[in-house]
């Protein structure tokens, strides 16, 4: 059972992700929103953060009205987890209790009271992951016909349309004019 922890520092406006594994991990369960934890269980020594709220596993929010460590479904007409529309529209939603339990998946926190070592070194900022999706568009057209970012397509159209007999590299290059 791990969390992730988002950090968040009103003084500066940065928000930061920590992960909590197993042994620090057994000491949130049984935490409420609005409980006040020691900084050491993040690995912050000195500091003071308060739970704001959280996510289940699933995506489900955390309220802060609803107890329990369970899912339950409730009216609400505002607040964590609903937004309304219009004025006095109430929708019933699936919510999480208050309570930390092991089903929780993001744990949101704020400090409260800061140490004596700036944030930013007792948090190591990972590296970005490089992104898993397909290219944009525009850069998949660039390597495709081998041609560099920020050139015109239409003169390498004019070059190709002059040769004759290649049906399916002329259907490749008519899905690129606009």
């Amino acid at each position: 059972m791990d969390f992730t922890v988002v950090i968040s520092d009103p003084q500066s406006g940065k928000a930061y992700q920590v992960e909590v594994k197993e042994p620090a991990a057994n000491r949130l369960l049984g935490k409420r929103i609005g409980d006040r934890i020691e900084g050491e269980i993040l690995g912050m020594p000195g500091y003071a953060v308060k739970i704001t709220g959280g996510s289940d596993r699933e995506g489900f929010p955390m309220r802060a009205d609803l107890p329990g460590t369970r899912r339950k479904r409730i009216l609400i007409s505002g607040g964590a987890g609903y937004h309304p529309t219009a004025e006095g529209r109430r929708s019933r939603k699936s919510l999480h209790g208050k309570e930390i339990a092991t089903d929780i998946g993001q744990i949101n926190v704020k400090i409260v009271e800061t140490g004596s070592k700036p944030l930013e070194e007792l948090i190591s900022a990972a590296p970005k992951r490089k992104s898993l999706s397909a290219p944009h568009p525009s850069k998949r057209r660039s390597k495709r016909h081998a041609l560099r970012q920020g050139t015109s397509p239409y003169a390498f159209l004019e070059k190709m349309a002059r040769l004759p007999g290649d049906i399916c590299r002329s259907a490749q290059i008519a899905r690129l004019s606009p």
